[in-house]
């Protein structure tokens, strides 16, 4: 059986029909447009992830200012959700530290985990001076900007997958619509028995 040649010099298999030269054709596409595609979405969403959390960081150092406090109870071991911009290890205590308008003020903060009650520590208060969370800092920055990157690349590659099946799903009913057709044809025939139309 023989290889026919197609204008532009690639080869067609002899049982290629159109919706198969279709789908390969969409499918290179498809797959053209994931190779950009995924690249510069990734860049995108990471972009955008990196000036917004640079904004937040700015705001956050802006507003919030570091103060000294004493601890005066025993630390809770474990990261608090005030440490996002340390190293994981802090502790939550409660502590006692003088308000912007001159008050004492106390209550739970983060603090090193081998801190003792009587132990100095810095802690971080917003302008109201209530306990923040530290500012984000720029690994914290560049990491949430790597994460939400890689998840922007990965969901245009699952995007890309997701087209392809679909594509293929589409081409393989419309191939197995026009088998039943033909085997309608020339099924008669081959049994011997009357065609039925449909």
């Amino acid at each position: 059986m023989s290889v026919s040649s197609r204008p532009d010099g690639r080869r067609n298999h002899p049982l290629s029909r159109p919706v198969d030269v279709l789908e390969r054709r969409v499918r290179i596409g498809i797959v053209t447009v994931a190779v950009l595609g995924v690249p510069l979405a990734g860049a995108a969403a990471g972009g955008a992830a990196y000036e917004h959390d640079r904004a937040v960081a700015e705001a956050q150092r802006d507003q919030w200012r570091r103060t000294a406090a004493v601890v005066v109870s025993e630390v809770t071991p474990g990261m608090s959700r005030g440490d996002l911009a340390g190293d994981g290890k802090a502790g939550t205590a409660q502590v006692r530290w003088t308000a912007p308008d001159g008050r004492p003020a106390t209550g739970v903060a983060p603090v090193p985990p081998d801190a003792d009650p009587g132990d100095r520590t810095h802690i971080w208060v917003d302008r109201q001076g209530r306990v923040a969370t530290a500012p984000l800092n720029d690994t914290g920055v560049w990491a949430g900007s790597l994460a939400v990157g890689v998840l922007g690349a990965a969901t245009a590659a699952v995007a890309g997958v997701a087209a392809v099946a679909g594509v293929h799903c589409l081409c393989e009913h419309r191939r197995d619509r026009a088998w039943e057709r033909e085997w309608d044809a020339v099924e008669p025939e081959w049994s011997r028995r009357p065609h039925q139309g449909g």
